[in-house]
């Protein structure tokens, strides 16, 4: 079986997880809600780090409050047209621009309309088709199939999904090039999650005006090297000179695209400057130790001026892998396709094993050390 056939298998293979939640993750589910403290905390956490406990606190403004169904708390493909036992007769739609706690802000025929979140209503992600009730407070009823997920384990209960936005056509990972400096290792992540949620990638090296000499941007080009090797669009930008503004533009013109990426890597500067009518929160690194600061604390949804629709996430400093497991890990690295043709034994998973292909393939230049050894440092991560 080839790499296309694997992939389509695996697209398969989710899609049908997703309709199907076995009997033990419902009763596991049950077990960790009983487990919740008031206030939202897993007691699991106690080790949570301050890092840690505040991404949690600005994720916990997009959780809905109920408790809700296992499709819902999981953040699985929502019920939509044609679902069994919903009836869609009588409501109207409109695309969620906008998740807080408990309620939801969509875009009904160019004007936004607040909508309530009940304890039976899906939990909503910006870039969703809404379905809703009349009235005053409309109750969020269905959301459409989604198309596309961006997504992670919710900081707060690692057994459900978090989705940060739906229905996008290309994911933009932010990147600064200093002040936080690049991590090359929270790009490898976010390339997978994309690639499992069905978008398409592209990397954005920001705040280039922090590195004005060629030697610096020398030595950063190394970092982003390996990138470029998969066929990745990677684009120098800044908000102050204005350097790449007007690429990246018109790279967004069409469709709905995403921002994602570390805290303070200047996402919300970049969406100020592309539309300077979003007038979105910024803020730089923290002096003490040069790492990024919170300033969204929601998704958003906005329409900009040259076309297309840009959803700006909260910033993160970590980000786990949902659904993603040691033995499907390999096949989110596309360069290790053809050398683990060559690998002796089919189960290998390209670290000890004798005759591995893809460990001779490092070793002669032809797959990315740096690669490689992302993928080992995620395995470590990752349960069976």
């Amino acid at each position: 079986m080839n790499y296309e056939d694997k992939q389509a298998q695996r697209q398969a293979y989710y899609k049908q997880l997703k309709k199907v939640r076995s009997t033990e993750e419902r009763r596991l589910l049950k077990e960790h809600t009983k487990r919740r403290p008031r206030g939202g905390r897993s007691r699991s956490n106690d080790d949570w780090s301050e890092e840690d406990a505040e991404e949690h606190a600005g994720f916990e403004r997009i959780r809905s409050a109920p408790q809700m169904d296992l499709r819902a708390a999981q953040g699985a493909a929502p019920v939509g047209p044609g679902s069994a036992g919903v009836s869609l007769e009588g409501l109207r739609e409109g695309l969620v621009v906008a998740v807080h706690r408990g309620r939801a802000v969509a875009l009904v025929d160019g004007e936004e309309l607040e909508l309530t979140l009940g304890p039976d209503s899906p939990r909503p992600a910006a870039g969703d088709l809404a379905y809703f009730g009349p009235g005053h407070l409309p109750r969020l009823v269905a959301l459409g199939e989604r198309r596309t997920v961006i997504s992670r384990p919710d900081p707060g209960h690692g057994n459900r999904e978090l989705v940060l936005a739906a229905n996008v056509d290309t994911a933009v990972i932010v990147a600064s090039v200093r002040r936080p400096e690049l991590r090359p290792g929270l790009v490898d992540r976010f390339l997978i999650a994309i690639a499992r949620g069905g978008a398409q990638p592209l990397l954005v090296a920001n705040k280039a005006d922090l590195a004005p000499s060629d030697e610096e941007r020398a030595e950063l080009e190394q970092q982003l090297a390996p990138f470029r090797a998969l066929g990745l669009d990677v684009i120098w930008t800044s908000a102050a000179t204005g350097e790449g503004l007007e690429e990246l533009g018109a790279l967004l013109a069409e469709g709905t695209c995403v921002f994602v990426g570390h805290s303070g890597v200047g996402k919300s500067t970049l969406l100020n400057a592309l539309d300077p009518s979003s007038e979105r929160d910024t803020g730089t690194g923290r002096e003490f130790d040069g790492k990024g600061r919170h300033t969204t604390t929601s998704a958003q949804l906005v329409e900009l001026p040259s076309g297309g629709r840009l959803i700006d996430t909260p910033g993160i400093r970590s980000l786990g892998l949902w659904q993603v497991g040691r033995a499907e890990l390999a096949g989110y690295f596309p360069e290790f396709a053809g050398p683990a043709q060559l690998c002796r034994f089919r189960d290998c998973a390209h670290l000890v094993e004798p005759e591995c292909g893809v460990r001779d393939a490092v070793e002669e230049g032809d797959v990315a050390e740096a690669r490689y050894d992302a993928y080992r440092r995620i395995l470590g991560t990752l349960e069976e």
